[in-house]
């Protein structure tokens, strides 16, 4: 990345103002982060008026025209940071080389930087991150969508007042139909997509875990054709207490879903499914006992808002108060033990096939798709 002239933020008078620089201006850069910080702008109180001005960085010409019709300023080469207001910087490019990239905005002067996950894809590459973290003196933080989720606070709440028991199993499903922008990419894999989220979710509840089993398939296209590695993926840990959890990711399944089901030694199974998708910020959650229904409830959920919330108010704590749980939640050192089970799932050969479409169909009891059914 060259050099340019500082980055000017923009305020009024009694405001804060505060900086945003996205390197990377893609799906996650532009679809993501963008929507969300335009979302917590629009949202914050009059006792805490803030500005934000959005500067997006990408080498693609077609990208800086789409930032510019957004209404945001644009360039190929990244400026020297603005001492004089807060800044953050958002790494949104592929994940191979984000490493790379935030050692550049080091080199700038960012302090505050948030990443896309995966920040990255080893142990080697995260003691890389660690040590330019210490080195300059940075706040580097990982994108943690479904530990900062509504609905997992309610799921932690059980968990911790033990009234439902101890948790024996869980099972965390994502299923996608990815297929097309799958073909567009060249060289992806399927633990750089969704499985680093899940990852994160069931180390956030259940603690610290090993990998018993991964299993990794293609994506196979109705003419016959595969890309590799990019069908689906399950992932079992045992974590502390001899509890086990099953990850699952699709991204050919015709059906969108994200969900959890937790089995409690009372006999009681804890059941959540996450919002779909960017589109939906609603999450369900459901007590059950056998067939009998305990409780249900509703609630608002955006995770990737709140996440991003949280990761400014830690950086800048004039704009709020932060969750120090769920920041250790996003640290480096809590993503460490992702990065260790992302390089070994993208070691493992391909199987022909993990679960199936009809499992949704097939183990359905009073309308509901039972995550457990998978395998």
């Amino acid at each position: 990345m060259n050099s340019r002239g500082p980055i000017h933020s923009w305020s009024t008078s009694g405001r804060l103002s505060i900086a945003t620089v996205i390197v990377g201006y893609g799906h996650a850069g532009r679809d993501l982060h963008k929507q969300c910080i335009q979302k917590l702008w629009a949202s914050r109180p009059g006792s805490l008026s803030t500005t934000v001005d959005i500067l997006a960085v990408d080498l693609s010409s077609d990208r800086r025209n789409l930032a510019e019709k957004d209404g945001h300023r644009a360039t190929d080469v990244l400026p020297p940071v603005n001492l004089q207001h807060p800044t953050v910087c958002h790494i949104c490019i592929p994940p191979k080389d984000r490493v790379a990239a935030v050692r550049a905005v080091l080199d700038r002067g960012y302090r505050s930087i948030l990443v896309e996950k995966p920040a990255a894809l080893s142990e080697h590459e995260y003691h890389q991150l660690l040590s330019l973290e210490e080195q300059f003196g940075a706040r580097i933080l990982v994108v943690s969508n479904w530990p900062c989720s509504a609905l997992t606070a309610c799921i932690r709440s059980f968990l911790r007042s033990k009234d439902l028991g101890d948790a024996i199993s869980a099972v965390l499903v994502q299923t996608k139909s990815r297929i097309a922008r799958s073909q567009k990419h060249v060289d992806e894999h399927i633990a750089e997509v969704e499985l680093p989220h899940q990852l994160a979710l069931a180390l956030h509840l259940l603690g610290d875990g090993h990998v018993e089993e991964c299993r990794i398939a293609d994506m196979i296209l109705p003419n016959g054709s595969r890309i590799a590695s990019m069908g689906s993926a399950r992932v079992v840990l045992r974590h502390s207490g001899n509890v086990h959890s099953t990850v699952f990711s699709s991204l050919a399944h015709p059906v969108r879903q994200r969900s959890i089901s937790i089995e409690m030694s009372t006999g009681v199974t804890i059941e959540g499914w996450f919002p779909a998708s960017a589109d939906d910020n609603i999450s369900s959650l459901q007590l059950r006992k056998g067939s009998e229904l305990l409780f249900s409830t509703s609630m608002f959920d955006d995770p990737l808002t709140r996440s991003i919330e949280l990761a400014y108010n830690h950086f800048h704590p004039a704009l709020g108060p932060s969750d120090e749980s769920l920041v250790r939640a996003m640290s480096l050192p809590a993503h460490k033990k992702i990065a260790s089970v992302i390089e070994f799932a993208m070691t493992r050969k391909s199987v022909e096939q993990i679960g199936s479409f009809e499992y949704l169909d097939s183990n359905v009891s009073n309308g509901r798709p039972h995550a457990s059914a998978i395998l």
